[in-house]
């Protein structure tokens, strides 16, 4: 069931950016997006869905780049956002599902490498299930923890104006804390196991 959980969330997460831009009526955008991380979804299913993390990647790289041309410094500079999105905060926040996803996707990786190699020792495969969900279910507590704290740092300092600064920067600020945090967690997962992602 776990895994189940840690697949859907590979998957659908990486696409909840573009779907938010179709929301929104930016369909170009959101069909372009939609269409390229799903090509590389497609992709990572043709090879047994081993390298789900490299849609979360495509579809981070993807909203990151929509997210400096349509704000930010080079629109500042240019005096012209070379991309239109309507809602930049909802944009903005729907930035962490690429990222979330990105983490969650390396867990799935680490979680079946571990199914794999017990079951190959003789272990027996309910008990390693069960193990292995409570790990999982353990390590996306901490990461929805640290997703939530983003949310929430995002949203004090794009209400609240805290310091002057403007939504990019605390962007920018919300994001930095959820990556450092989610690479906390996979080092930490590297470090106590002994995987290689």
């Amino acid at each position: 069931m776990m895994r189940l959980a840690l697949i859907s969330v590979s998957v659908i997460f990486p696409l909840l950016p573009f779907i938010a831009l179709l929301a929104q009526g930016s369909e170009a955008i959101g069909l372009a997006g939609i269409a390229l991380v799903g090509l590389v979804e497609a992709l990572s299913a043709a090879r047994r869905g081993e390298n789900l993390n490299h849609a979360s990647w495509s579809s981070l790289i993807l909203v990151m780049l929509i997210s400096l041309l349509s704000q930010g410094y080079i629109p500042y500079l240019l005096h012209v956002a070379l991309t239109s999105v309507q809602n930049i905060a909802v944009f903005d926040a729907s930035m962490l599902f690429p990222q979330y996803s990105l983490v969650v996707s390396y867990i799935y990786k680490s979680y079946s490498r571990y199914a794999r190699e017990l079951s190959i020792k003789g272990f027996e495969e309910g008990e390693v299930s069960a193990e292995l969900n409570s790990l999982a279910g353990s390590l996306l507590i901490i990461l929805s923890s640290a997703a939530a704290a983003s949310i929430a740092l995002y949203c004090a300092i794009t209400s609240f104006r805290l310091f002057g600064v403007d939504p990019f920067t605390a962007l920018i600020t919300a994001s930095a804390f959820f990556i450092l945090t989610a690479r906390y967690i996979i080092n930490r997962i590297k470090g106590s196991h002994n995987v290689q992602f």
